[in-house]
């Protein structure tokens, strides 16, 4: 299964970060199972779990209008 789209970009954050992934995850309101999920494709995050998840790391999620 090949992860979404969203998550793909979280995992390039995630890899660069010097944090340990259950701390953020913890900070976050989400389980360390849940990010697992998300990283392993078998379950695609809910937008208030992965902008929580972002705003720990110290990142905002926005949207644009495509042209």
């Amino acid at each position: 299964m090949s992860l979404y789209p969203l998550v793909q970009e979280l995992k390039v954050l995630l890899d660069e970060s010097d944090q340990f992934h259950s701390k953020l995850c913890g900070q976050a309101g989400i389980t360390r199972n849940t990010l697992d999920r998300w990283l392993a494709g078998t379950s695609t995050p809910n937008i208030i779990d992965f902008t929580s998840l972002l705003e720990v790391m110290g990142y905002t999620l926005t949207i644009q209008r495509m042209p």
